[in-house]
């Protein structure tokens, strides 16, 4: 098996008169498209900066001044919305701390435990809602920025 193995690997590398013989292995041809995506990123890098500069960062946000109410507004969201998945584990602690609490009646527990869930609900739905009216505000400020390119 191993002579069987070792005589594929010379098939492979042997040569047709002047030519290489194509890549037979996964590695060959893996390491020829390395290289010809290596070529064709730095012919795209001599292109780009032939026609032009790159736009830089402060270029990008002079774009973005007219929008900087709307982002940070989503900033404040986003604040508001990790809060709230920061505060949950909280929350419930407190309602596991009324469960393994001995001196607390079963009704009262199940009472604490009902108003605690219903507490955590609201909390997540609220982040979720902060979350995704930072998603609008982020992707509508980005379209008007792209659109002043």
């Amino acid at each position: 098996e191993s002579q069987v193995k070792g005589t594929m690997m010379n098939e492979a590398s042997t040569t047709v008169g002047d030519e290489e013989a194509p890549p037979t292995t996964l590695s060959d041809s893996c390491t020829n498209s390395t290289e010809l995506s290596k070529e064709k990123d730095k012919n795209a890098v001599d292109k780009l900066s032939d026609d032009r500069p790159l736009p830089s960062i402060s270029k990008l946000l002079n774009l973005a001044r007219p929008e900087f109410p709307e982002l940070s507004f989503a900033c404040f969201l986003m604040v508001g919305s990790e809060a709230t998945s920061l505060i949950t584990p909280l929350v419930v602690a407190n309602a596991y701390n009324t469960l393994v609490d001995p001196t607390v009646a079963q009704e009262e527990k199940m009472s604490s435990i009902s108003w605690t869930m219903i507490l955590v609900l609201i909390i997540h739905f609220s982040g979720v809602t902060a979350n995704f009216m930072q998603g609008c505000i982020l992707g509508t400020a980005g379209e008007r920025v792209v659109a002043r390119l």
